[in-house]
């Protein structure tokens, strides 16, 4: 347990800052205690039982004048903070979230890093310095030379997404991860850091491959300089990590193509281990159908993969042959549970695609969990909408066409109703022009039978044939759905349903006591 007089020294070194007055209080049970400072918020939780900080900043946003008083003032803030944790030597766990704040430099991350020196029960470390843009390879190096001596830590969170970090920053980081021998989790971003090529990336690599406990990986490098042939090496060293059994690869707009893709799916065969996988390709304009192809018939065989997360939105030139292959396969995998697929803006996707997805998953008995995006697709058609799987619980779909019409929702309506164990429901129809009052009744038919339903997400934002009918139709099946508890109703920008028409539905939603968490997205003509 935190210590009052580590509580009541954080205090008091605060306060005798002169950055400005601060106030603190208590909010509740847990020990939580709000900091307030100019420019920033800090919340500063201690909880008795998880020894736990966290430590939140509001982005402090740069103008013309005194930026170098504002940036000491952020690096003091953090500094001040710093030294305060390193008399909690029972710490397990530190969050500290600096995201956007643009006047935040390496000074304030170098006395971060000599004091995280001193958490040696430390587990779980959170650091995000998220688009913090004065943060260079120095600042990383602070906290790398800090990170080497946490030999207890379990679990490593570093955002470092639009910073300016290069492959050297990424080198120090390499050499700090080999010495955390107990790590089994860690999530990694450089998202848009553009001086970051393959060089780093197999930087990065060589000390990953040292960490024989680690479980779980998550690496964002999107947007980063980084090609095929620094995927595959970086792949050929993960390999090496025989108790990896989670992996997210985060790549869009990198320079990946099909040949990245096979030599991609050639190296999954050898993650014997793998539960969970997660791609994102996205815009990355040189994938086609046959490096989709590839990745699928890599996937098939990995018999214990239970979660597959797939991003190839933007990826203009898949069509529905390489769908079609990728239903294929996904239906092999027999111990599946959870599935997120996303083709969002594939303009030559059809309704097809769609079906052939759908059709490789209705048949796995073990599924549960399915996300499918297929929003800006302009050619999906009615056809691959009748999803029938009676052992699914969550489902979500999002998708625009302006070829949908009354008979395809009626035919999704009708799929729904095969549904029986269905507890969590998000549609997002936003945009579509074809959806009016008769398309909404056909989807609500569908709906109201679904027994089981928990949570649902229904959203029509800018579908502007839709009235005050659609709203009273919703209502009245709301009524016959007695297990639901949270409820999501977008209609912003559909003008057609007046201020007549929510005060009514206001009205019958009061009666409906088992909805306990209500969200309402009226029309801005409404709010005003």
């Amino acid at each position: 347990m935190l210590s009052k007089i580590a509580s009541k020294q954080m205090k008091e070194d605060i306060s005798n800052q002169e950055i400005i007055k601060i106030s603190t209080r208590k909010v509740n049970r847990n020990h939580k205690y709000e900091i307030k400072m100019t420019n920033q918020t800090l919340s500063l939780q201690l909880t008795k039982r998880t020894d736990a900080i966290i430590l939140k900043f509001n982005g402090d946003k740069k103008e013309d004048d005194d930026d170098d008083d504002k940036s000491e003032a952020s690096n003091r803030s953090l500094q001040m903070l710093a030294k305060t944790i390193k008399s909690t030597n029972r710490m397990r766990k530190l969050a500290i979230q600096c995201q956007d704040c643009e006047n935040l430099n390496d000074e304030g991350l170098k006395t971060l890093g000599e004091n995280l020196k001193q958490l040696s029960s430390l587990q779980v470390l959170k650091l995000n310095f998220w688009s913090c843009s004065e943060i260079t390879d120095e600042g990383l190096r602070s906290i790398t030379e800090g990170l080497q001596r946490l030999s207890s830590l379990r679990s490593l969170k570093l955002d470092f997404g639009y910073c300016n970090i290069t492959n050297e920053g990424l080198k120090n980081l390499s050499e700090g991860l080999k010495r955390l021998f107990l790590l089994q989790s860690i999530n990694i971003s450089f998202t848009m850091c553009k001086q970051i090529t393959d060089k780093g990336l197999n930087n990065l690599g060589k000390g990953l491959q040292r960490l024989g406990s680690l479980q779980k990986l998550k690496l964002y490098f999107g947007g980063c300089e980084i090609t095929e042939k620094g995927l595959d090496t970086l792949c050929r060293t993960l390999i090496r990590i025989s108790s990896l059994q989670s992996i997210l690869l985060v790549f869009y707009e990198c320079e990946i193509s099909d040949e990245g893709l096979k030599q991609l799916g050639e190296n999954l065969l050898k993650f014997r281990s793998l539960q969970s996988i997660g791609l994102n390709f996205s815009d990355c304009q040189n994938i086609t159908d046959y490096g989709l192809r590839n990745i699928g018939e890599s996937l098939q065989k990995l018999s214990s993969i239970r979660s597959v997360n797939l991003n190839f939105g933007i990826c203009q030139r898949i069509t529905d042959d390489g769908l079609e292959s990728l239903g294929q396969n996904l239906k092999k995998l027999s111990a599946l549970h959870s599935v997120n697929v996303d083709f969002s803006q594939c303009r030559d996707i059809t309704g097809k695609g769609l079906e052939a997805i759908t059709k490789g998953l209705g048949g796995l008995v073990s599924l549960r969990s399915v996300d499918l995006d297929f929003s800006g697709c302009q050619s999906i058609s009615g056809r691959g909408l009748g999803y029938k799987n009676i052992f699914l619980r969550n489902l979500k779909i999002n998708f625009e066409s302006d070829e949908l019409s009354n008979q395809s929702l009626k035919e999704f309506s009708q799929g729904l109703k095969e549904l029986s164990s269905l507890r969590t429901l998000s549609l997002d129809f936003s945009d579509n022009d074809w959806l009016n009052d008769e398309s909404v009744k056909n989807l609500i038919e569908g709906i109201e039978t679904l027994s089981c339903l928990n949570t649902m997400k229904l959203v029509f934002n800018r579908c502007e044939k839709i009235s005050n009918e659609s709203l009273k139709r919703i209502t009245e099946s709301l009524k016959k759905l007695e297990s639901l508890q949270t409820l999501h109703l977008g209609f912003s920008g559909c003008e057609k349903i007046t201020r007549v028409g929510w005060k009514n539905f206001c009205k019958e939603m009061k009666k409906m006591t088992q909805i306990k968490n209500l969200t309402l997205e009226p029309s801005d003509e409404i709010l005003s």
